[in-house]
């Protein structure tokens, strides 16, 4: 269940979170609401959310890859390449973010990047959605 979660809560548990583990784990509640967020079609409340993850925990790749979805479905599309390149430098191959990444480039025109993103994409789940349609208008 969603829970309403105010910026400034989030800023003052934020403050008080003494340790690494503690920074851990309430980037770890955020990370949920903001899934949940999304889930309720709440993009702006997801947004904030994913962005104090990855300010509590920069390492955190999935963090960075829903950050990135968040701006593409905001037509935000330079924020959006640059996050999911971050979540793609520091994670596992993940599908999802490349064929995003591939979205994101092809709206910029970047098109080298689209086509060798939407390709790896493609080599991780051949079923990928972003990555197909990104393919498919680069006429491949």
């Amino acid at each position: 269940m969603l829970f309403p979660i105010s910026a400034r809560w989030i800023a003052q548990l934020a403050a008080s979170a003494a340790t690494e583990a503690d920074r851990r784990a309430l980037a770890d509640v955020c990370l949920e609401a903001g899934r949940q967020a999304m889930t309720r079609s709440a993009p702006a409340t997801a947004e904030r959310l994913f962005a104090r993850v990855v300010t509590l925990s920069p390492e955190n790749h999935d963090a960075w890859a829903q950050l990135g979805l968040v701006h593409l479905m905001d037509n935000r599309f330079a924020e959006s390449a640059d996050a999911l390149g971050r979540a793609i430098t520091l994670g596992p191959p993940d599908a999802v973010a490349l064929g995003g990444l591939a979205l994101a480039e092809l709206k910029l025109n970047r098109l080298d990047g689209a086509r060798t993103h939407a390709a790896a994409a493609l080599a991780v789940d051949p079923n990928e959605r972003l990555a197909l349609a990104v393919k498919a208008a680069l006429g491949g």
